[in-house]
């Protein structure tokens, strides 16, 4: 933008400007760098991660008998867990407990499949030998 200052008023005008003078628009400006840094930032580490998606007993009772999906969990609904590809697995039990109440020897881990119709089904449970790896293993 471009403006014109009389000699006069310049000292007037131009003068130091104090966290306190910024304008809310420009604090706002801030967040958002910071926000797109932190978004940049998990993109370079996606590859590090993996999202696990937990449905529970009770989100299976309230998607079946529902006619808005064809699913048996609402995937969009069920909790999920941005985990660390080198986390034993049974850390991540442990992590699931603490988080949703569940004790360990109560979970059961199924992989799912996805099926010609677009909708995801139990495949097969992680056997004791793959819940011993890291996530990489499986995922």
């Amino acid at each position: 933008m471009l403006v014109y200052i009389r000699e006069s008023d310049k000292d007037k005008i131009i003068c130091n400007v104090d966290e306190k003078d910024i304008a809310e628009p420009q604090i706002r400006l801030e967040k958002d760098r910071e926000e797109k840094e932190r978004r940049k930032k998990e993109k370079a580490e996606a590859h590090l991660y993996t999202i696990i998606k937990v449905a529970r007993d009770d989100d299976l009772t309230a998607q079946i008998g529902k006619d808005i999906y064809f699913d048996l969990v609402d995937h969009d609904k069920v909790p999920s867990f941005r985990i660390q590809k080198q986390m034993p697995f049974t850390q991540f039990k442990e992590e699931v407990a603490k988080e949703l109440g569940i004790p360990t020897q109560f979970q059961r881990f199924w992989l799912w499949a996805k099926r010609q119709n677009h909708t995801y089904r139990p495949n097969r449970p992680l056997t004791p030998q793959e819940e011993a790896l890291t996530g990489k293993h499986f995922m």
